[in-house]
């Protein structure tokens, strides 16, 4: 989240972030206010204060994922309160992250990317529902939507270039880094992408001479 925020006021835009109310011991992070940045403490599940938080936006970046305590429904809840406020405001596009091993087409999956799935279980039913949920609700309602599936993530620099799409090969030593990955979520939230359902990650150096991006993106 805080690598989209970085990305997102580099290149002037206006964001409102949601984070959780922090609690003693529980290590999230305030951020303070600065210009073009207006942080609130909030729950994602609460249709009221997603509506508020989203009202008057070009798109909302739903980084939501479970922690200890969390219900079993969290994503599905996040994702209901989202396509709520787009369907009572003017929201026209949602990006939602899940991950490779939720819904990255079974074909092109391989190694623990196709192995371990079934064993997730309920966390990954419920990001499953999250999916379904955007998806269906914002087609109904003539928006777009965007879902993003990342492999393993990393916290190195940049990898420079990364591959995505919603058939491209994801095999077990896959992975992108954060900083890529936040590039990739704000190209995302700009349109370029919209109604796709894919995986990124770093590119593979025969994808190096095409079919791959440049990260930052140039095209915004």
């Amino acid at each position: 989240g805080l690598l989209v925020i970085g990305a997102a006021m580099r290149d002037k835009h206006e964001i409102r972030a949601l984070v959780r109310p922090a609690r003693p011991g529980s290590g999230v992070r305030q951020l303070p206010p600065r210009p073009g940045l207006a942080p609130r403490a909030g729950d994602a599940t609460d249709p009221a204060v997603v509506a508020e938080l989203t009202r008057g936006c070009d798109a909302a970046i739903c980084l939501v994922g479970p922690v200890r305590e969390a219900p079993s429904d969290l994503c599905a809840r996040t994702a209901t309160a989202l396509v709520a406020a787009a369907r009572g405001g003017t929201l026209p596009r949602i990006v939602l992250v899940t991950g490779a091993m939720i819904g990255h087409p079974h074909e092109h999956a391989h190694g623990r990317y196709r192995v371990m799935p079934p064993l997730l279980g309920p966390a990954r039913d419920d990001r499953l529902a999250a999916e379904r949920i955007v998806r269906e609700g914002m087609q109904e309602l003539g928006r777009a939507h965007v879902i993003v599936r990342p492999p393993r993530l990393g916290d190195g620099p940049t990898a420079g270039l990364v591959s995505l799409g919603p058939d491209i090969e994801i095999g077990t030593m896959d992975s992108i880094p954060r900083v890529d990955l936040a590039e990739v979520l704000l190209e995302a939230a700009s349109g370029r992408w919209d109604g796709w359902e894919m995986a990124a990650r770093t590119a593979h150096r025969d994808e190096w001479g095409a079919g791959a991006y440049a990260v930052p993106f140039g095209a915004r």
